[in-house]
């Protein structure tokens, strides 16, 4: 048992870590969590309240109450009498604090019943009063769900149905539970009259002021907060998640009112006006109050013609948004993977339960099944069920099949090579698929899939695309190239530097003009990697590219100086390129009659200047080739003038060196010097 001062002061800490990380604590929970619940068993008294103000900070600022339960929900059964009794006062605590919205209490009530039976008359006390909290925020749904769902002990059952009734008839219950009817009224006369308090049966489901900010809503798709009917509460219907922000008042920008789907469930009656279950007058709802900014900032983030479109943020927002599941040991874990790979495998069987089935993989990892070596060989075995899944007509499986993928990797990076290398091509196949939910959950799942498994294997299937028919799978695997050259490291890169040349070289002369601006980009990120290869394929290019390459490095210059080390192998290769940047201007200088001076040889007893580099982001290179024409017409003025009108005498160079230019003759055709006999 650690001292009382060390457990005391080492709790103190990891709570002021979390309310100051806030949501950047949230890698280091699968460390601290378990040793926490742990704390809740310690038998002194102050150790086990720093213990759980530790949990309850948690669900301030780092995760969301329901987010935190799903990961404690085990710990109802711990094998500590003290654990179980302080998880009961928790969940108290947290639907006082929180609402009843903000947690998934249908799983939560099972374990709360069976406790009513515990050995320990502390912890059988807490069942009693966590499950009279409930009511109190919940209402008749759940004393209907005890008499009819759950095996309440005979003993206490007469105990707890008059401890609802005392609860009812003091008013401490929502307004269901109190016989109370509110009338009807209309989003707008609800914005209009705050002075009506919110029930606390909106609060269960998830309206509460003080569980946080509002969830943004996903256009087109049904509200779950208004998923509850109009009698009582639907507890068998989950929770919206909440934002994991800080539920202090002074953080909120403003008191806004909440949606007109909120204040319309203030009705508990069955109305034809207004009812919640219609799913086209929830989102007409939304359309018509969802303020016109945050409307317009969809838009403008969704782009023209992208309805259906899945970003990056949703497939963070469904990681953990799965089934909870328990893993104890290797046999457990190979019965639960076996049970899913059966159900991947038959095309056959029913779409929701094949999606349930994804979302129970993900659930796995959740678990922690990460942590048995058995995984990995069950996940290998699961490669062709996972391309059935991506392979599915059904958007909704191909959505849930792609988050998965880019979850295990996520997870998992380099350990599920083998697994991302076998789904890769069939992910690119998604791309030119006209449902958006299909195409871009595949150029999702591939983007986590470069970021986060970083294998050499996977190179030549992006490169060989380049070469594809389909305009759009050019486009994807050209962008997916440039987030390869750009954020892994050299030596995942060197195995295949020619295929990573050759994509280039194609990508540069391709016929659509967004694979070629992309393949430019990624050339100057080839040539900080392999500088000499990146000469090399400068070269080969035709002069139009080799103009057009420096313009694209013109542009993106601004963004750093060439003076930087890590720019320094991209200024060479550019500065070895003096007929990539004035070929026109040099032949208009021949074509005019202006005297070419050949350079100054190199004195070899002195050792050269350093080059005087200037930032990209002030340089024209057309203005910068005519400044250096205009130089070397007006030193030939000088020197004519002062040699006369035979010849050119020698004049020192430009650059201060007292080696000279070689004499040069005037020409008998062309300029001839504008100056008197």
């Amino acid at each position: 048992m650690l001292p009382l001062q060390v457990a005391q002061n080492g709790l103190t800490i990891l709570t002021l870590l979390a309310e100051r990380m806030r949501s950047g604590f949230r890698p280091y929970l699968k460390d601290v969590l378990p040793h926490a619940v742990d704390r809740l068993g310690d038998p002194r008294d102050t150790v086990r309240e720093k213990g759980r103000q530790l949990l309850a900070r948690l669900m301030a600022g780092c995760l969301t109450p329901r987010q935190l339960f799903d990961r404690l929900a085990p710990a109802l059964a711990h094998k500590s009498a003290k654990v179980r009794e302080e998880m009961l006062l928790l969940l108290q605590e947290a639907v006082t604090v929180h609402g009843a919205g903000s947690i998934h209490l249908t799983p939560l009530v099972a374990p709360v019943v069976g406790l009513l039976g515990d050995p320990t008359p502390a912890v059988r006390d807490a069942a009693f009063s966590t499950l009279v909290t409930l009511y109190k925020h919940v209402g008749e749904r759940l004393r209907h769900d005890l008499q009819r769902k759950h095996s309440v002990p005979s003993a206490r059952l007469p105990a707890l149905m008059a401890a609802f009734d005392t609860a009812r008839d003091s008013g401490a219950g929502p307004p269901t539970s109190r016989g109370a009817v509110t009338p009807v009224r209309s989003p707008q006369s609800s914005a209009r009259h705050p002075q009506h308090p919110q029930s606390a049966a909106d609060q269960y489901q998830g309206v509460s002021p003080a569980a946080g900010a509002e969830r943004p809503d996903m256009p087109g798709q049904p509200d779950p907060e208004a998923a509850n009917g109009d009698e009582g509460v639907v507890m068998d219907e989950p929770a919206p998640e909440e934002a994991a922000e800080s539920s202090d008042p002074a953080s909120k920008p403003s008191a806004v009112p909440r949606r007109a789907s909120s204040a319309a469930r203030e009705h508990r009656g069955p109305s034809a006006l207004w009812d919640e279950d219609q799913e086209w007058i929830l989102i007409f709802d939304r359309l018509l109050n969802e303020p016109g900014g945050r409307r317009g900032r969809q838009a403008a983030a969704g782009g023209g013609g992208s309805a259906g479109a899945i970003d990056e943020a949703t497939f963070i927002a469904s990681f953990e948004q799965v089934p909870r599941l328990q893993i104890f040991s290797p046999k457990e874990l190979e019965d639960t993977m076996t049970r899913l790979r059966e159900t991947l495998s038959q095309p056959s069987a029913d779409w929701d339960s094949r999606t349930e089935a994804l979302r129970k993989l993900r659930g796995v990892l959740v678990a922690g099944g990460a942590d048995f070596d058995e995984l990995y060989r069950h996940l290998r075995l699961m490669e062709p069920a996972l391309q059935l899944s991506v392979q599915d007509l059904r958007s909704q499986v191909v959505r849930e099949g792609c988050i998965t993928i880019a979850y295990l990797s996520q997870q998992l990076g380099s350990r599920v090579d083998h697994l991302c290398h076998s789904l890769l091509p069939v992910l690119i196949e998604l791309i030119p698929n006209s449902a958006k939910v299909m195409s871009t959950s595949g150029v999702v799942a591939i983007r986590f899939i470069i970021q986060h498994t970083q294998h050499a294997r996977l190179i030549p299937i992006i490169t060989s695309q380049l070469s594809s028919k389909s305009r759009e799978i050019r486009r994807a695997c050209c962008e997916f190239l440039e987030q390869m050259i750009t954020t892994w490291p050299t030596p995942a890169l060197e195995r295949h530097v020619a295929a990573i040349q050759e994509a280039i070289r194609r990508g540069v002369a391709d016929a659509d003009s967004e694979v070629r601006a992309t393949s430019r980009r990624a050339y100057w990120g080839f040539a900080d990697h392999f500088r000499q290869q990146a000469d090399s394929l400068l070269n080969s290019l035709d002069p139009q590219h080799k103009r057009l390459l420096a313009g694209a490095r013109s542009q993106s210059g601004s963004a750093g100086s060439l003076n930087t080390p890590g720019r320094r192998s991209r200024s060479t290769s550019q500065e070895s390129l003096p007929s990539a940047v004035g070929l026109s201007r040099t032949g208009s200088t021949r074509r005019s009659g202006l005297p070419q001076p050949s350079p100054a040889p190199v004195d070899r007893g002195k050792s050269p200047a350093p080059p005087a580099f200037r930032s990209t982001s002030a340089i024209d290179l057309q203005a910068a080739q005519r400044a250096s024409v205009r130089a070397q017409y007006a030193a030939a003025q000088r020197a004519r003038a002062a040699a006369g009108p035979g010849s050119l005498r020698e004049y020192p160079a430009p650059g201060g060196s007292q080696t000279g230019y070689r004499v040069i003759h005037r020409p008998q055709t062309g300029y001839r010097p504008n100056h008197r006999p």
